[in-house]
């Protein structure tokens, strides 16, 4: 439901959202069914994964504001924001039009398709700070994600010393 707008919806946060969809919704379904068979060391793997996953989007947000500052330092990043979206941040039709002319058709054709280029600056004004945790969330997210994946199956593949489950034979 989200992946088409969530922060600026670009192709690789919405591809990043649908397999991080996919890959916990294999994960949950692996583990209720090893815990089904029985197969307690294989459902503990399992929902280690899963959580693993979900909790990329922790690390997401730490990337993305560290790749953000990165951006902003490079200078000259700009990204495609909706005018709508903008006025909704602004609050005013005349600073938008003022700061994005390119929104004039927004406030005097109320065409909800007009977009403005927007500088990507951690340290600018509230419209540029979006721009520029637009630009770096898709990537975060992918790189937040591989960074969990890997983190759990060397995890996982370590053996359980300090947990029994000889109760269960």
């Amino acid at each position: 439901m989200i992946a088409r707008e969530a922060f600026g919806g670009t192709l690789a946060t919405q591809s990043w959202i649908g397999a991080l969809f996919i890959i916990t919704t294999v994960g949950l379904g692996l583990a209720i069914y090893n815990v089904k068979m029985l197969q307690i060391d294989q459902h503990r793997a399992w929902m280690l994964r899963t959580w693993f996953y979900f909790a990329s989007i922790i690390t997401l947000r730490i990337i993305m504001i560290i790749a953000a500052q990165i951006v902003s330092a490079a200078g000259n990043f700009w990204s495609v924001q909706n005018c709508a979206k903008l006025l909704d941040v602004l609050g005013d039709a005349t600073t938008l039009v003022e700061s994005y002319p390119s929104c004039a058709s927004l406030i005097n054709d109320g065409n909800l398709n007009a977009v403005a280029a927007v500088n990507a600056n951690f340290g600018g004004s509230v419209v540029e700070l979006m721009s520029a945790m637009n630009i770096s969330f898709g990537m975060a997210g992918w790189l937040a994600t591989g960074l969990h994946a890997i983190g759990v199956e060397v995890y996982v593949s370590q053996p359980l010393q300090y947990l029994s489950l000889s109760y269960l034979d």
